[in-house]
């Protein structure tokens, strides 16, 4: 019954942030000139590279730490971590905003988009900082006040759209990433005062140690999301590059219509990501298994959501994008082929993340986003904006392919013992 709630709780969770995403996102590709979303969407993949580092050295290292210290000491650990990751938004910030304006004395690109860089370390940072208490709420077996920290970011978020229209009705890419950032940083409020982390109380004297612990498995969980975003991000990367911000309009606009069941994933992992963390501490054996189940599920899931997706795809596409983007059904079958694929991936990394296999994650990942890169690029060259998601479904696919070996390897030396 526990774990039914919390799985309703965490999926009513996700669809409260999935939908807060999916309608900004919708509002933005109908109000914004194609050249602008796209500049929007190089600046939000750039928000999720940070937050994604920040999340593998820290907040992925708590989840699987945690189930590891004495009962009392649990609490005091997480207001530890939250005091360095602060420290860690705070040095990085700073340090960027002074390479981008140093920077735009060299760089005439850096001069033009310093606003939008400003933008997106606002929005990085306070994304991090609301993914701490959004996890850490998830580790205390309390979904529903998670919940409550992403509902404040949906109404924020929407109170702030509708006071910039009044104000300045032409916004740009920069405005809207700043009011997404400042809407998080409403949910950081609301999760300190539900969360009550107690910052003035810790022991000071243990960050050090709790620093190294994070660093002998977050090394390698940043490296892995390094090479994890070149993977997953190659065709934002190539296509800027190639396309320039128009393509990747066009790109992000067609990838909307996967967006729903693609975020669905976090909802199931936030909650049995903890679990699989503490019954690893008890039997590692059983792992496996429970990491399967909750593969089957995803892939169930975005099989049906696709084929849904696809049929009703010709009366859908009007009310979405409206008449800025011609969006083929080729583009939307590739980039459901690809959600298959994530849900086979999601399921057998987070399993080899619960083993702490992070060592193994970042070769695996590091082979699959050289693969995807060139994947991508080749496939531009002679497909165009399509042959983008053609490369980063085959960088997937080595992906699943090594995952898989490795979780058979370990299986095989398991029955061994």
């Amino acid at each position: 019954m526990s774990l039914s709630k919390a799985i309703v709780v965490s999926v009513l969770n996700q669809m409260v942030s999935s939908a807060t995403n999916f309608l900004f996102g919708l509002y933005l590709v109908r109000n914004l000139p194609p050249v602008e979303f796209g500049l929007y969407g190089i600046g939000f993949a750039i928000t999720l590279f940070y937050a994604g580092i920040g999340n593998a050295m820290f907040l992925t290292q708590m989840v699987v730490h945690i189930p590891n210290k004495a009962a009392e000491d649990r609490e005091p650990y997480a207001a530890r971590i939250c005091l360095i990751m602060m420290l860690f938004c705070l040095v990085t910030a700073f340090l960027l905003v002074v390479l981008v304006y140093a920077g735009g004395y060299f760089s005439e690109w850096l001069h033009k988009y310093h606003h939008l860089a400003i933008a997106i370390i606002a929005a990085s940072t306070t994304i991090l900082a609301k993914d701490f208490f959004i996890r850490h709420c998830y580790t205390l077996r309390k979904e529903i006040r998670a919940l409550w920290v992403n509902t404040a970011v949906a109404l924020s978020l929407g109170v702030f759209c509708i006071v910039l229209y009044l104000v300045l009705p032409d916004g740009n890419s920069e405005s809207y990433l700043l009011l997404y950032g400042l809407s998080n940083g409403a949910g950081v409020l609301v999760g300190y005062v539900l969360v009550q982390i107690p910052l003035r109380q810790l022991d000071r004297s243990r960050l050090f140690p709790d620093l190294v612990e994070l660093w002998s498995g977050g090394k390698w969980a940043a490296m892995t999301v390094f090479f994890y975003f070149l993977r997953t991000q190659a065709h934002t990367l190539i296509t800027a590059s190639l396309l320039g911000p128009v393509g990747v309009a066009h790109l992000n606009a067609s990838r909307m219509f996967v967006t729903p069941a693609v975020m669905l994933t976090p909802a199931l992992s936030q909650v049995l990501m903890p679990r699989l963390a503490t019954l690893r501490a008890s039997d590692p054996r059983k792992v496996n298994a429970a990491g399967m189940m909750f593969t089957l599920v995803l892939l169930s899931i975005s099989i049906v959501y696709s084929l849904l997706l696809l049929f009703f795809l010709e009366d859908i596409v009007p009310f979405v994008l409206g008449d800025q983007y011609d969006t083929p059904f080729i583009l939307v079958l590739f980039w459901c082929l690809l959600t298959v694929v994530l849900a086979l991936r999601n399921g057998m990394e987070m399993v080899l993340q619960i083993l702490r296999r992070f060592r193994v994650l970042t070769l695996l990942n590091t082979i699959s986003a050289i693969i995807a890169l060139a994947s991508v690029y080749g496939m531009i060259l002679v497909f165009g904006i399509s042959g983008a998601i053609t490369g980063i479904t085959i960088g997937e696919v080595v992906l699943v392919l090594g995952c898989f070996f490795v979780s058979g390897r370990d299986e095989a030396d398991r029955r061994k013992i």
